[in-house]
Formats: structure tokens, C-alpha cells, sequence
């Protein structure tokens, strides 16, 4: 019993099919459903549309060409991530803006989707001014009255606020001050309603950051940009927008860097223009008082030393005050002025600071306009300009104790050598002081026009650092939704569903179908199969055989017949017919059955047993007044109560009244003496036997039975039916007993048993094609 309990889990491909044609309606339902329900999203839902263009970013800058060197706002290295800072950064966003005037958007109303109009629209806000700020993102209705007025619609919760204005006229009321205006005839806007949205900054900001996407190509040094929105001339308009304000800020970034750098230059050459006009003007002086041009020319050679250390004494002590001053730059961290004043100077020692600091100086001025202190790009950033500034500083502080050094050591030989120079005229000492320090404050300011002019020919030559590879595109079709795919998950949905109910009724079906699912479940065995006789609607059961010996009906009870005479002959036996509940045919079977044996040329007679429900005399359309329980109770004689039927040699007695103790009578000894009297008249006795799963007087009339008949019905009978008859069949030891099975479709998974069916020679219940049949074209 176990094993068997283990075949029954196994998969009925047979089942899955008969099944799944069974459903194959709702599957095509539920198809077309989906694809309704995929339709009316489509049409539900708004478009989207993907504008993109490609940037290339790269180093250029024209003053390269003359060999100026590439001053602060040149980008170096391939780090892209404070390129998209900026572009996503409010500075941009608010260029964007106000660039395509996105504080208004004018819409069209439509019978589902209202439309934006983008560029072309026919009505335009010539001027406005919002007063009551709940105006915003909300819709404000426009509808033409006549060529001069219009009607402006304002709607707050269930109240609705109407205004009358003039078309090319600042109207105002509560919400707004408004000037618009209108192309076109007042004809072509009859039919059509419109409604305007008028748009705060963190609206359209927000707006901007949620439908912009970039994606930085390291490998190749390119930015996509990416823009998404409803509609495609907008998403155009919005990305060529971003290209041009990126543009724009890369531009005036580095002009503002080359300008600072120049105001500066200007303002140390006036400083030492003024200190050089000084000395020319102590010169002048000098020389006129001392009536004399060149005093020391009998003393150079005497002073060539003293020239030297003084020289580089000043040169000392001019560096000194040099770095005092950057000293003072740094702590007031006056970082891009120390550092222009260090390469001004000539210090070379700090060229590693500065090549360091312009290399993040970029990054750092755009991640002051997009970037907080937050932000990972701008802490990688704070922390190289960290570093650089700790090595700026103990550069300084370390020059400038060695410079002091270098003064006091240059201070011990000056006083050494001027010892020496006391006997010298003071005229020519004080001489060739003036001429050191014009000398001096000469090459300075040479030098100082000479960077000026470097800077400028660099500032005219300023270029964007990066290129479009590819402009913004104007998108034909939509991103989302996309008509096949959405069609395709509606398709996939309901067959997932339409298979997953196959499924659940596989699992839920708790009946049989076949002649397979009564093998799995018991090894009782099966006298063959009735199939399901559908050609009149019985409203009880009838004799059917007799009607048209040709149909498969009857066939199948010939088959019956012959199957159950290999297990013993009919003469002189009792067969008895039986089931589980009502419902399942027995009587049926027993009624046709009983006319199969009799058209084989034995006489039989059909005994009603199932007296509490007794069915065989409405087959035969005859009264129930008396029959086996009155023949039982000594009421009545046997052959009162034998009736005949259209059948030669077929006869039947009804159950009779219903009595009390149906299973008192069938115990007497009366019972087996009527039984014993009608086999002297008749060949075959057979008898319908209440169904044994809901009272015992089947069981007890099988006990004196030759061939016990179990019927089952496809289709009704449940799972479970073959506890009852193992039993009967080993408990009862009836090992005579077999089963038959009623009501097959026509189709069903019957191999082997049905001796005949198919053939073709039938005129009635004909096989018709199944669906897969039908599908595949097979007879």
C-alpha cells in the first residue's frame, strides 16, 4: 500500500493535458485581459524620452604656443568626478533655467494624457509676477473667450476661482499679475483648453537632478550626458542647455583666475614704479649737488669687494622681506597670492609646491561652486591642498632662518671690509648706493611687465577644455513604456497565471479521470469501461443499450460482458453491482448490463436491493408499489412482482416500499429462499446493492454473491474510493470483486481496455477532435 501511495504522486502528464484543455478558455482570457489591461496602461501612461550628448574633456590653452607656460585654471590628470560636480551643481542648474525660461510650462489638454507644449506654443507669458506663492507647480486653466479676453481658472481644493483678463495686458489678481499673449486665430483655440504651471527654483532644481544622468568614461576622458522627460524637444533643449552653461562656467573659471593674476601684476608694478622713479630722483639729486656724473671711477677696484657683499647683502635682505611677506600671505592663508608672489620672485625652491598646487587649484575653485565640505571629491581635495600647505610653510620658515644667517654672516664681512673703507670719499660710498638700488628697482619692474604681458597673451588665448563629440539628440521613440515589452509581461503574466491555475487544479483534483488513476490506487481489477453517454440528457437512469447496438454504449457493455465471462460463466450465477456513494452509475451499469447478458441468450433477471433509494422502476417507467421488501415481509409472491422489460428475456423486480429494516429483511432465510426460486427460472440473477460506503447492506448481500461488480465514475468518484474496496477485497476477501469504471470521456487515457473503440463503424457519440487535434491538424 505504501508503494502504491508513492505511484499516486507522480505526475499524470495524461491528467496535466485533459486539464489544460479544460482551461485553455480562461488562458485565452486571461490573455486577452492582460493585453487589455497592457493597452489601457499605455494609454494611461506618459512617454518618456532620452536626450544625450558626448563630451570629451582635454587640456588646451593657445598661449602654450608662443612656449608660455600653462598657468592655474589648466586642467591636469584625468579625474572627472569635479567635472560632474559641476554640472550638477545649482550654478548650472539656474543657467539651464533661466536660459529656457523653465519657471513656466505651457500644456495642452487631452481627453486622457494632457500634452506640454515645448517652443511652440501658441499662447506666451509675455511678463508675470506671483503674489500668493501657492501658485506654484500648481495648473492655472486658460480658456479663450473672445479675441481680446480670456478666462483664468485657478482651482484650491473643492473652491474654484474664476478670473476675466485682457490678452497683451498685465491683469492682476489675488495669485498673480499676468501679461499674455496668443498667435493664431481665436478659432484655431476654440476647441482646446489649456493650462499653464508656473515653477519655483527648488522645483525646477529638483526637477533638473532627477532626470539628469552622467556617466564618466575614465578610459576615454568623455561625460554622457543624459536627460529624460516627456517630452523630446525638451530633453533636447534641457542637454544642448547643460553643453552651453558648462561651456560658459568653464570659461569665465579660468578668464577670473588669468585676471586676478594680472590685477595683482599691476598693482606691484605701480608699487615699484613709484620705488624706481625714487631712485632715479636720488640720483638726479645726488649728482647735482656733488656737481659730478661718476665719482667712484678711481675707486672700483678698491671697492670690487665690498660691491659684492653689499650686493649680496641687499639681495639677502630684499629676499628676507620677501618672504616675510609670504610668511604673512600663508597665515592669512592667502594661499593663491603667496604662491604668484614666490614665482614672481624667483624662488625656485618652491617650484614642487606650486607645480602641486596647480594641479589640484582646478578641482578646487569648480568644488567651491557644486560641492560641500561633505562631499568625497572635495575632501580628496582639501587634503591635498592640506599637505601642500604644511610643505609651503616649513619651506618658508626654513628659508627664512637660513636667509637670516646668510644676513648676519654677510653683516660680519661688510663690517670687516668697511673698515677698510673709511678712509674712502663718503660721496662715492653714497653714489654707488643710489646706483645699486636703481639698478635693482630696474630689473624688478622689467620683470614685473615682462610676467604681465605673458599673462595676457595666455588670457586672450583661453579655449574651452572640452569638446562635443556628439550634440544632443532628438529621441523618436520612447524609453518607457515600451509597447512590445509591455505587451510581452501582460502575455507572460497570464499564461503564468492561466499555467499556475493548470497547476493548482492538478493538485486540487481530487477525482478520477482515467482507467490509469484507478490502477495506480488499487490492484482490484477492472472489467472494463462505460464511456460517457451524452447524445440525450437522462434525468434517471435509462436502458440505452437496446437503442442502438452500433454505438459505443453498447459496445462497452459488450465488452464488459465478455471480459467478465473469462472470470466464470454467467449461468446459474448471481452478479451483484455496488458502488461508494450514489451517484456513480450502478444503476445505470446494472440495468444496461443486465440487457447485454440478455441479448447473449440467457434470461436474467434485476433484483432492486437498494431500498432506501431504489431507482431500476423509473428506468422502466413502472410504480414502486410493491417489490423485494413486500416479497421479503411475505406480502406479496415472486411472480407478482416480476415486471418485464423491452428486452427479450430481461426481466426486473423494484425495490418496493421502503421499509424500515432494509438489512433485517435481507438477513432472514427468505432472502436466500427467493433467491433460490428465481434461479430456477432465470439463467442469471443480478442485483442492485445499496453503495457500501454509506450503509452495510451492500456488504451483506455480496457475501452470497458470485461476481461482485464495483462501479466508479470518472470524473465524480473521489480519491479515496479504494480504501472501500481493498477492504472488500482483502479485508472481506471478495477476490472476485472488479471494478467498472463509468462515464470516460471520450479520450481518455484508457489503453487496452475498450475492445473496439475507434474503429469508425459507430453512428452515434462519434469522436470528436480535441483541441491539440484540432491545433495540429490530426484526425
Amino acid at each position: 500500500m505504501e508503494e502504491e501511495k508513492d505511484v499516486i504522486q507522480e505526475i499524470d502528464i495524461a491528467k496535466i493535458i485533459s486539464i489544460l484543455v479544460k482551461s485553455i478558455i480562461w488562458i485565452i482570457l486571461l490573455l486577452i485581459a492582460f493585453n487589455i489591461i497592457g493597452y489601457l496602461y499605455l494609454r494611461w501612461t506618459y512617454k518618456i524620452y532620452e536626450s544625450s550628448s558626448v563630451l570629451k574633456i582635454e587640456q588646451k590653452n593657445e598661449g602654450s604656443a608662443l612656449g608660455i607656460y600653462k598657468f592655474a585654471g589648466n586642467s591636469s590628470g584625468n579625474e572627472l568626478q569635479g567635472e560632474i560636480e559641476l554640472i550638477r551643481s545649482n550654478i548650472i542648474y539656474d543657467k539651464v533655467i533661466k536660459d529656457l525660461n523653465l519657471y513656466i510650462s505651457y500644456n495642452r489638454m487631452g481627453n486622457i494624457l494632457n500634452e506640454e507644449i515645448f517652443g511652440t506654443s501658441s499662447i506666451m507669458v509675455d511678463s508675470f509676477e506671483i503674489i500668493d506663492n501657492s501658485i506654484y507647480n500648481q495648473k492655472v486653466f486658460i480658456n479663450f473667450l473672445d479675441e481680446k479676453n480670456y478666462k483664468l481658472t485657478i482651482v484650491r481644493g473643492k473652491e474654484k476661482f474664476e478670473f476675466v483678463q485682457e490678452f497683451n495686458k498685465l491683469t492682476s489678481n489675488p495669485y498673480l499679475k499676468l501679461n499674455l499673449s496668443y498667435l493664431g486665430s481665436l478659432e484655431a483655440h476654440e476647441n482646446t483648453d489649456y493650462f499653464i504651471n508656473f515653477y519655483s527654483d527648488d522645483y525646477l532644481r529638483s526637477y533638473l537632478s532627477r532626470n539628469l544622468e552622467i556617466q564618466p568614461n575614465q578610459q576615454t576622458n568623455t561625460i554622457k550626458i543624459i536627460f529624460k522627460d516627456n517630452n523630446p524637444k525638451k530633453a533636447q533643449g534641457i542637454v544642448n542647455a547643460i553643453d552651453e552653461a558648462y561651456l560658459f562656467y568653464t570659461l569665465e573659471a579660468k578668464k577670473q583666475i588669468n585676471e586676478q593674476t594680472i590685477a595683482y601684476l599691476e598693482s606691484q608694478i605701480q608699487r615699484t614704479g613709484s620705488l624706481l622713479q625714487s631712485s632715479m630722483d636720488e640720483s638726479q639729486e645726488f649728482s647735482t649737488t656733488n656737481m659730478t656724473v661718476n665719482v667712484k671711477s678711481d675707486f672700483i677696484n678698491s671697492i670690487t669687494k665690498i660691491n659684492t657683499i653689499e650686493d649680496e647683502l641687499i639681495q639677502k635682505e630684499y629676499d628676507l622681506k620677501v618672504l616675510f611677506k609670504v610668511q604673512e600671505l600663508v597665515k592669512e592663508e592667502k594661499i593663491d597670492e603667496s604662491l604668484r608672489y614666490l614665482s614672481i620672485f624667483g624662488f625656485t625652491e618652491f617650484t614642487p609646491q606650486f607645480e602641486k598646487y596647480k594641479e589640484i587649484n582646478k578641482n578646487v575653485e569648480k568644488l567651491e561652486y557644486s560641492s560641500t565640505s561633505k562631499t568625497l571629491a572635495y575632501k580628496i581635495n582639501n587634503d591635498k591642498f592640506s599637505t601642500v600647505l604644511k610643505d609651503l610653510k616649513d619651506g618658508i620658515d626654513n628659508y627664512i632662518e637660513t636667509t637670516r644667517l646668510d644676513i648676519l654672516e654677510l653683516r660680519k664681512i661688510k663690517n670687516s671690509s668697511n673698515e677698510e673703507l673709511y678712509k674712502l670719499p663718503e660721496k662715492l660710498i653714497e653714489s654707488d648706493r643710489i646706483d645699486r638700488n636703481f639698478k635693482l628697482h630696474e630689473d624688478f619692474y622689467m620683470m614685473l611687465n615682462k610676467k604681465k604681458i605673458e599673462y595676457e597673451i595666455a588670457q586672450a588665448g583661453i579655449v574651452p577644455e572640452f569638446k562635443i563629440l556628439s550634440k544632443a539628440s532628438l529621441s523618436s521613440s520612447p524609453i518607457s513604456p515600451i509597447p512590445s515589452l509591455i505587451y510581452i509581461y501582460c502575455s507572460v503574466i497570464a499564461l503564468a497565471i492561466g499555467f499556475g491555475i493548470v497547476v493548482l487544479r492538478y493538485f486540487l483534483h481530487n477525482t478520477i479521470t482515467s482507467q490509469k488513476d484507478v490502477e495506480k490506487l488499487t490492484n482490484v481489477p477492472i472489467s472494463g469501461i462505460t464511456p460517457r453517454y451524452s447524445t440525450t440528457k437522462m434525468e434517471v437512469s435509462q436502458l440505452v443499450v437496446d437503442k442502438n447496438p452500433k454505438s459505443m454504449v453498447s459496445e462497452a457493455f459488450r465488452t464488459i460482458r465478455t471480459n467478465l465471462e473469462f472470470i466464470s460463466s454467467f449461468k446459474g450465477k448471481l452478479l451483484s453491482v455496488t458502488s461508494t456513494i450514489s451517484g456513480e452509475g450502478k444503476t445505470f451499469v446494472s440495468i444496461n448490463l443486465a440487457a447485454s447478458i440478455a441479448q447473449s441468450g440467457l434470461k436474467i433477471v434485476l433484483l432492486d436491493l437498494d431500498m432506501r433509494k431504489p431507482k431500476i422502476h423509473l428506468a422502466f417507467n413502472h410504480d414502486n408499489i410493491k417489490g423485494m421488501s413486500t416479497i421479503l415481509s411475505g406480502k406479496t409472491t415472486i411472480e407478482e412482482c416480476i415486471l418485464p422489460t423491452p428486452v427479450l428475456g430481461y426481466d426486473f423486480i423494484s425495490a418496493g416500499p421502503t421499509p424500515p429494516n432494509p438489512s433485517e429483511l435481507i438477513l432472514r432465510d427468505d432472502f436466500d429462499r427467493v433467491i433460490q426460486e428465481l434461479k430456477k427460472k432465470y439463467d442469471v440473477i443480478m442485483i442492485d446493492t445499496p453503495p457500501t460506503g454509506l450503509v452495510t447492506d451492500g456488504v451483506l448481500i455480496m457475501k452470497k454473491i458470485d461476481i461482485p461488480l464495483y462501479v466508479v465514475r470518472s470524473e465524480y468518484t473521489k480519491l479515496g474510493f479504494e480504501k472501500n474496496i481493498n477492504k472488500l477485497y482483502y479485508k472481506h476477501d471478495f477476490k472476485n470483486l472488479s471494478i467498472i469504471i463509468n462515464s470516460i470521456k471520450n479520450g481518455g487515457n484508457n489503453y487496452g481496455y475498450g475492445y473496439g473503440y475507434g474503429y469508425g463503424y459507430y453512428d452515434e457519440e462519434k469522436k470528436k477532435p480535441n483541441f491539440f487535434e484540432k491545433l495540429f491538424n490530426k484526425k
